[in-house]
């Protein structure tokens, strides 16, 4: 009588907690059950139980990112069933939280057409522009480049045509070096292209095999975008040229106001590369502009405002050195002394 009273009080609580909870999940997630986003060694702790208790049952503020607050990973948000897996996680030796989601991946053969659900369009493989990668055990003294273009389909306002490339040298990871491109309020990145050539070998249009991760553009319309750090020393992505006017740095934003030639869209990229630090005392932080003009007509001259947080050299930084000091920003000929801790 108890335990069927004990399950129908907590099937209740549960029900009241899912209809204040009808948000669909963000990508935002670092550490599920971080429901403050703390962040830290030491981000899941008994502030975040307060904080489900709080918001669940004496109406408090919703948690910060929705996907951590999916504790169990069922893809209902912060229900009873959440804060039960994090009390037993905490105090009862129960198993931690699984890992965040990863971005959605497809993968998709030369000429084949992939519905996402998620994201209510569908891609198509539809051209290999170039495959310049280093064959197998052959030497290359330059990094190795290839160029897919995918099309988009279901989707309005934007391009239907977007072209993705990738670095892929076989002496490192494939797709080690990702570079992103920000079309119709996502992110596009060719993370892996296969077969990988082999030396005295032609690859057949049809044996192509693309795997493409994507992600929402967070905010939506791509407003304030992170610097990509990457480990390599050579950062390119085909770019063409524009005028860069003006640098400003406020608060932990850095707004380049860019201008350029061709059609739209352009997209510009800002590299920390490589992702390491220089110079004693203040470190140092070299940035670079790449513009991926994808060899468009000149059609017009166009002027626009891009912003960039910071925020992820800070997260370098701390990685690194354990504490977080002013460092020094270099982009191109400009130099910025950036405080994070203000």
């Amino acid at each position: 009588m108890k335990r069927s009273l004990f399950l129908t009080v907590l099937v209740a609580l549960a029900l009241m907690a899912f209809s204040l909870n009808p948000h669909p999940l963000k990508a935002c997630c670092e550490n599920r059950g971080d429901i403050d986003h703390s962040d830290g060694s030491d981000p899941i702790n008994i502030t975040d139980i307060v904080w489900m208790i709080n918001y669940m049952f004496q109406g408090g503020p919703g948690p910060i990112c929705l996907e951590e607050a999916n504790v169990n990973g069922d893809n209902i948000v912060m229900d009873v069933a959440d804060l039960i897996y994090l009390v037993d996680y905490m105090f009862r030796y129960g198993p931690p939280p699984p890992p965040c989601p990863g971005p959605p991946t497809v993968t998709l053969a030369f000429g084949e057409t992939v519905w996402v659900e998620e994201f209510g369009f569908e891609v198509t493989f539809e051209e290999v522009s170039y495959d310049q990668r280093c064959p197998w055990w052959t030497f290359c003294p330059a990094p190795a480049y290839a160029e897919i273009v995918i099309r988009l389909g279901g989707v309005s306002g934007c391009i239907d045509r977007v072209y993705l490339p990738i670095i892929d040298n076989f002496i490192e990871a494939v797709g080690l070096l990702k570079i992103p491109v920000a079309e119709c309020r996502h992110l596009f990145s060719l993370t892996q292209l296969s077969p990988y050539p082999e030396a005295d070998q032609t690859i057949p249009i049809e044996d192509y095999v693309a795997t493409i991760e994507i992600s929402a553009l967070d905010p939506p319309d791509g407003s304030v975008r992170d610097v990509v750090l990457t480990h390599a020393d050579w950062v390119t992505d085909q770019p063409t040229q524009y005028f860069l006017n003006g640098l400003t740095l406020a608060d932990d934003t850095l707004t380049l106001d860019v201008g350029h030639s061709g059609g739209l869209p352009h997209y510009f990229s800002l590299y920390m590369s490589p992702a390491s630090f220089g110079g004693v005392p203040t470190r140092r932080a070299n940035l670079c502009v790449v513009h991926h003009g994808w060899r468009d007509m000149l059609l017009a001259y166009w002027e626009r405002s891009f912003k960039y947080s910071l925020r992820p050299v800070a997260d370098l930084y701390e990685e690194f050195y354990g504490t977080v000091e002013p460092i020094e920003i270099h982009v191109l000929d400009s130099v910025f002394i950036w405080d994070p801790t203000q």
